[in-house]
This record gives structure tokens, C-alpha cells and sequence, in this order.
């Protein structure tokens, strides 16, 4: 009997399968914003592979704050998908799996 491993990925996206969407708390994402700059005279572009309400990476990038920075993100479920692409502060939003679609 060999023992079965699963790695992280697939455990997320049985997750989402079962139960629905986690979006990352927002205490987290200004935590992890520390961590990065990004240039208010260069633009910088960001690409969030599961982008879902956009609110993690608008918190992280402080978008808000900095109109250099262009957001770009692929989102699964469809109607998440249309709300994030009417947002001011996204590029882009595509629905597609990120890993088999783009």
C-alpha cells in the first residue's frame, strides 16, 4: 500500500469545489503589502491568476494609491468574473481556469 500525496493546489481547489471561493482576509493582504514597492514613476503590471473580487491585490499593490500600477487577473466563476471586470482598478479580468484556460 503506497502512500498518497496531495499537494497544496489540489487540496485548495477541492475546497472550492466543495464548499466555494476563499478569498484571503484583507488584514493579510495590507500585511503582505509591506513587502513590496512598486514604483510610482514606471508602470508595473500584476497579473493575479485567481483574482476573484480583486479586493487582495487592490490592498496589496495599493492601486488605490498609485495609478502606475495596471491589474490583471483570470477568474473562474463567471459571475465574479463580470464584477471584477467593471472595476475601476482592474485592467482586465478574464474567466478562464488559469491553469488549463489562458
Amino acid at each position: 500500500m503506497g502512500i498518497r500525496t496531495q499537494n497544496t493546489f489540489s487540496r485548495v481547489a477541492g475546497n472550492d469545489q466543495r464548499m466555494g471561493a476563499f478569498y484571503t482576509d484583507h488584514e493579510h493582504c495590507r500585511d503582505l503589502a509591506k513587502y513590496f514597492y512598486f514604483s510610482t514613476s514606471d508602470e508595473t503590471t500584476v497579473l493575479e491568476p485567481s483574482i476573484g473580487d480583486g479586493r487582495a491585490v487592490e490592498l496589496v499593490t495599493k492601486v488605490q494609491e498609485n495609478s502606475n500600477v495596471k491589474i490583471f487577473g483570470v477568474e473562474l466563476n463567471s459571475k465574479v468574473a463580470k464584477m471584477t471586470n467593471e472595476k475601476e482598478t482592474i485592467e482586465t479580468c478574464i474567466e478562464a481556469d488559469f491553469l488549463d484556460g489562458v
